[in-house]
């Protein structure tokens, strides 16, 4: 009995050499995006093809960009959180020099040192302060060294804007 005839017997088909491991490779990325090898490398063909040279070096510049950006996001991120991190143990000093325990604040104002907490501000409305506190100040030292950020733009319209 001969074998049925399928749609894909019509279409173009290409014998390809492949590297050594580019095999592997691409069976690994097929399963992990749940396609078949040749849907794949149709798929990443089609991909590949739909930028000029031109496109894809802009697109490649705006991911290293967006990639920087990332970077330095963390990084103030971090500095953020180690800002309140130091300002929690002072704040947890005071409170012990004061001869206070966190949950102890049965008055209507709480003097810790130079802080008086009106009744319902919470650490974390304290925290949720000092980092808005820090970006603002951050902010105003960019714009005072006269230090510009541009936006990335995400896609050629933003581009045109």
């Amino acid at each position: 009995m001969p074998r049925p005839k399928f749609p894909s017997d019509k279409q173009d088909q290409f014998m390809v050499r492949l590297p050594n491991g580019m095999r592997d490779n691409l069976k690994t990325e097929a399963e992990k995006n749940k396609r078949s090898m040749n849907a794949e490398i149709v798929h990443r063909l089609e991909w590949s093809l739909a930028f000029n040279e031109e496109e894809f070096g802009r697109y490649i510049d705006r991911h290293e960009e967006l990639a920087k950006e990332a970077k330095w996001l963390e990084t103030r991120a971090a500095a953020a959180e180690a800002s309140v991190n130091a300002l929690k143990m002072q704040l947890a000093e005071l409170r012990k020099n004061e001869g206070m325990a966190d949950e102890e604040q049965t008055t209507e104002e709480t003097n810790v040192g130079y802080l008086v907490f009106p009744e319902g501000v919470s650490d974390k409305d304290f925290e949720r302060a000092l980092v808005r506190a820090n970006r603002k100040a951050f902010t105003m030292a960019l714009r005072d060294l006269g230090i510009t950020r541009r936006p990335i733009p995400l896609d050629d319209t933003d581009e045109e804007k």
